[in-house]
């Protein structure tokens, strides 16, 4: 009979147990998107919105707006302190574009962000923002007007005024190389160069980082030029930092190129499609990243309506291995989560963000969910 009461006791005990916590896998997914018309696109935005990702609730997705003006790209530091963003302004909005820095409140669940301050960017529509790993220095191009500005970062994370004003002159063969077009900076893994990819004169001006002094110095090399009429737009390094991919717009191409890190030298050896063969309709690259593993390229085609998948072999050269829809149109920024399990498209004119598992074996996509979000053009991380 005493057994049985120490048997019932410990069952009540147990029973009136607190249950445990849900695990809950949420993931923080910032977007930037159009708020208003251009000549491009019929913006239709809230500015920067943050979407709050719930795994266990199925997906689920809860929206928190930011009411910026254009803020067509985003980057956030990578101390996950500062949210930085251009805001797309042309010649009718105002005497130039600007750039806008953000605290991200780590206190906060939510990870709601507080404006800090705001710079002007010196010229027009500016497109991309780069940060250095040291969260010392911002990088800004400008599509209209051909500058890229530097900034000073301060210390509570905003922008100090501009400490170099970069001015590009040229064009190159076909209607949107009519001058000078910087549409991205991309900063070496190690931290000691920037390249700008300048899709107005089909070249990559090459620059070592002078912390110093805070701006950019030309490398030996000076400048790569690519193959006439291909409008660099954005690019990516591997992982083993040994090699970088350049996107180019106009013809569609994917540009391979060896890194030597000791002269920030870039040496080309492959250009590659980005679309499948046969294939002559209107359509224009937009994003590039390398898979966190190393083996696969991705890389969005609007127009076609795809992201391209490459396969990355020993020598960093490029083999397709097939096209997947991106589930809507006009796919411009994706990203891939950083543990290489998801990556995400911004179909800017179908008003939808699409997400897809990514198979790390083949490098194969598969779609998962689709979210609505009106002209969506940048996404990132807090990761």
């Amino acid at each position: 009979m005493r057994n049985l009461l120490s048997i019932f006791v410990l069952i009540l005990f147990f029973s009136c147990e607190t249950p445990k916590q849900e695990i809950v896998d949420s993931k923080i997914l910032f977007v930037g998107s159009y708020t208003k018309k251009e000549g491009h696109v019929d913006g239709k935005g809230n500015g920067i919105s943050r979407k709050d990702w719930n795994v266990t609730k199925k997906g689920a997705l809860e929206t928190h707006f930011y009411k910026r003006v254009n803020p067509s790209f985003l980057t956030i530091s990578s101390n996950n302190k500062y949210l930085y963003a251009v805001n797309e302004l042309n010649p009718n909005d105002g005497e130039s574009g600007t750039v806008e820095a953000f605290k991200i409140d780590e206190a906060s669940e939510l990870k709601s962000l507080k404006f800090i301050n705001k710079q002007k960017t010196h010229a027009f529509a500016p497109c991309h923002i780069s940060v250095d790993a040291n969260n010392e220095i911002a990088f800004v191009s400008n599509y209209v007007g051909g500058v890229v500005a530097v900034y000073p970062i301060l210390e509570n994370g905003g922008l100090d005024t501009a400490s170099q004003i970069i001015q590009y002159e040229g064009k190159s063969t076909t209607d949107r190389q009519e001058a000078s077009h910087p549409h991205s900076t991309t900063i070496s893994p190690d931290n000691k160069y920037v390249y700008v990819a300048d899709l107005g004169t089909d070249k990559i001006m090459t620059y070592r980082i002078d912390f110093k002094n805070k701006q950019l110095v030309p490398t030996e090399q000076k400048f790569i030029k690519m193959q006439n009429g291909a409008g660099p737009r954005h690019m990516d390094f591997h992982p083993n930092n040994a090699f970088t991919y350049v996107m180019n717009e106009l013809d569609r191409t994917v540009n391979v190129f060896d890194y030597d890190a000791s002269n920030g030298n870039l040496t080309q050896k492959q250009s590659i499609s980005t679309l499948p063969e046969g294939f002559s309709d209107f359509s224009l690259c937009a994003d590039i990243h390398v898979h966190p593993n190393g083996k696969f390229l991705y890389a969005s085609n609007r127009g076609h309506n795809s992201i391209v998948i490459y396969n990355i072999d020993k020598d960093g050269l490029l083999t397709l291995v097939g096209h997947e829809s991106s589930g809507g149109d006009f796919p411009r920024n994706f990203a891939i989560e950083s543990s290489g399990k998801y990556l995400w498209v911004a179909n800017q004119n179908s008003d939808n963000i699409v997400q897809f598992a990514i198979n790390e074996s083949t490098g194969e996509l598969k779609e998962v969910n689709r979210y609505d979000e009106k002209t969506p053009v940048c996404l990132h991380f807090f990761e």
